[in-house]
Order: C-alpha cells, then sequence, then structure tokens
C-alpha cells in the first residue's frame, strides 16, 4: 500500500478482551479521529508547503513591512510564517496577532517571562 494510513470505520475493531480499539492500518478516502472515531475532513488537508520561522524582540515596527514583503516574494506558494516573540516590551506579539486575524498564514508564538 502507499500513502499515508489512516483507520476508516471498517478498520476500527473492539478488543473485547482489553476493552480499547484496535485499528488495522489501510488507506481510505474518508480519514477518522482515531480517537473520536468522527469523519474529519480537515484531517486530509495538507499543511503549507513552506514554514518561515522568524524570531523576534522588539521588532514590533518590522513586522508589518516583513509579512507585506513574504506576501510579495511567496506569491503562489502555500506558506505560514510562525513569530516566536521573546517576550518583547514593545508590542510585538500583539501586532503579529492583529495581523493574524487577516491572515491566517501568520502565526505568533509567545514566550513570557
Amino acid at each position: 500500500m502507499s500513502g499515508p494510513f489512516v483507520a476508516s470505520e471498517n478498520a476500527i475493531a473492539m478488543n473485547e478482551e482489553a476493552g480499547r480499539e484496535r485499528v488495522r492500518p489501510q488507506a481510505a478516502s474518508e480519514p477518522i479521529d482515531l480517537q473520536t472515531g468522527i469523519e474529519s475532513p480537515a484531517l486530509a488537508l495538507p499543511g503549507p508547503s513552506l514554514s518561515i520561522i522568524v524570531p523576534t524582540f522588539n521588532e514590533r515596527d518590522n513586522i508589518g513591512p516583513l509579512v507585506e514583503r513574504l506576501r510579495e516574494c511567496l506569491d503562489g506558494i502555500s506558506w505560514e510564517a510562525i513569530i516566536v516573540d521573546d517576550d518583547s516590551a514593545d508590542g510585538t506579539a500583539e501586532r503579529v496577532r492583529e495581523i493574524a486575524k487577516k491572515d491566517s498564514r501568520i502565526r505568533c508564538l509567545r514566550r513570557i517571562g
């Protein structure tokens, strides 16, 4: 078999002795969340082709221009930018979150403390 393995409805069997689900891997067209047993089309969606990790410290004024340049340079490419803020005092993380509300490709991780 080629491709990723996911559980399909007919591949989940109850192990009566252990009282746990046993999954036999097989290719499926309808992915199922193994914890809930519910079909989840979101599990089949591919992620971005490119993830850019940007460490920041007090870079509030540079975030907007950076994102604009990424949009221009990466036009036609599936991408995301993960801005990792080192607990900036200038509001860098807040600025990233403002942009992220309008562009789902932008994410913010903030170290606190």
